[in-house]
């Protein structure tokens, strides 16, 4: 058995959500075959306050609901959103339980796109308990939002306010008019499944991007928290490390908060956020890696393992992942040069200003060379005649035909590089470029 190399967790987005709709019974196992550290699940809840595995609350943009007469049940709820959806709190969980699930790219692997079945959360805790090669789940509550980071950019903290109000009408709705409380459900699911009772070593990691709803899971059990920051992020003040060590033992963060990366997709820099953050002690998960849209998707995992130190990347396609921590060229006393992160602006180095180009010529056209004008003198009259034979057919092809013989014969005679008034008509650019 290879040894592992270098000590970082694999934790699944919605278990191998690039190969199976994520959040199904296939999507997890391959999660677990792929060799992945964690798997997680987003937590949903169903009308009658049954909580499940979904990337969505709209089960319109994880199953087939949509082709289904649960269409029906498709409603605006401007506390929300402004579009229509069909809710998991509009179904009970039989019917959820029956849809369809859909991957959330059919070109990935278009064979499985609707392949598997939801699961439970209760379901998922005992696959995960079961397991021989997991190490521990994430749990993901995302009930609202509070961002504790400053942010040089006021257009973007403006933007952040905007989605974390959004957020919060979004927890009150489900509280105060459905009744429905995820933190509570996934505490009480856990002890069902016994987490809670010393039987399992699994590790328990819950997350959400609301500091409350970590604060309450830190009151009421010893499970690990995780925050997540969804914006990008360039520093970090010491203030916000402290808030955020109150009730977060992790801290999520999307990739440009590493790396920062321009337009066109090139690597601009490396920020201190990852090393500021370990310094208070905090572990830092980046997501979302992905095997699309990189150059080579191990090269970008090089990039944050070794040359951002981070702890754990959080991705669709946990094979990749888990394949490269066994690497053993990794783990060595000094890098391989094969095995260097990428360096910001790394390849902006390597290339030359471009030099302006050079201005248009101004000098006359060279004379037809000696071996142009033998050319033209031998196949003179062979063209001339070819000419007048197929300037009278009407044969579209045959003209097209025509027109190509006219410009060979013309531009060996040298008559298209400078129009005279010795030009022929035959070969005047009018005449050829009318032909065209």
């Amino acid at each position: 058995m290879v040894r592992v190399s270098v000590d970082f967790l694999v934790i699944s987005k919605h278990g191998a959500g690039g190969d199976y709709p994520g959040c199904t019974n296939l999507a997890y196992d391959k999660a677990i075959k792929d060799g992945a550290d964690v798997i997680d699940c987003s937590v949903q809840m169903s009308r009658e306050g049954k909580p499940f595995c979904s990337n969505s609350i709209d089960l319109e943009k994880s199953t087939m609901a949509a082709q289904t007469p649960l269409r029906n049940r498709s409603t605006i709820i401007p506390e929300i959103s402004s579009h229509a959806g069909i809710y998991t709190f509009s179904l009970t969980w039989p019917e959820i339980y029956n849809l369809t699930p859909a991957i959330s790219n059919p070109y990935r692997n278009p064979n499985e796109r609707d392949s598997g079945r939801i699961m439970s959360l209760f379901e998922f805790l005992n696959l995960a308990k079961n397991s021989t090669t997991l190490s521990g789940i994430l749990i993901s509550v995302e009930a609202s939002c509070s961002i504790l980071v400053r942010h040089h950019s006021e257009k973007m903290k403006l933007a952040v306010f905007k989605i974390i109000k959004h957020q919060i009408r979004n927890a009150v709705y489900l509280r105060e008019k459905k009744g429905l409380d995820l933190a509570k459900a996934v505490l009480d699911t856990l002890t069902e499944a016994g987490y809670s009772n010393g039987t399992t070593t699994k590790r328990v990691m819950i997350q959400s991007t609301n500091s409350s709803v970590l604060v309450d899971i830190k009151k009421q059990s010893k499970y690990e928290t995780v925050y997540k920051v969804e914006k990008p992020i360039d520093d970090i003040s010491d203030s916000a490390i402290e808030d955020i060590k109150k009730f977060a033992d992790a801290v999520v963060i999307i990739k440009p908060s590493v790396l920062p990366l321009s337009d066109d997709s090139f690597v601009t820099g490396k920020t201190n956020v990852v090393e500021r953050l370990q310094k208070s002690k905090l572990l830092i998960y980046v997501e979302l890696l992905q095997n699309e849209f990189v150059s080579d998707a191990t090269v970008e995992i090089n990039s944050y393992i070794t040359g951002a130190g981070i702890n754990g990347t959080i991705t669709e396609f946990p094979f990749t992942a888990s394949k490269y921590k066994r690497n053993r060229c990794l783990g060595t006393k000094e890098t391989l040069p094969y095995m260097a992160p990428v360096i910001p602006r790394g390849l902006l180095q390597m290339v030359n200003p471009l030099s302006p180009a050079p201005a248009p010529s101004t000098a006359p056209s060279p004379a037809p060379s000696q071996f142009s004008k033998m050319i033209m003198s031998l196949g003179h009259h062979y063209l001339q005649t070819l000419f007048s034979q197929m300037m009278v057919v009407t044969n579209y092809a045959a003209n097209r035909l025509a027109v190509a013989i006219r410009r060979i014969y013309c531009t060996l005679s040298g008559y298209l590089t400078e129009k005279s008034a010795a030009t022929p008509a035959l070969c005047s650019i009018a005449a050829v470029d009318s032909q065209s």
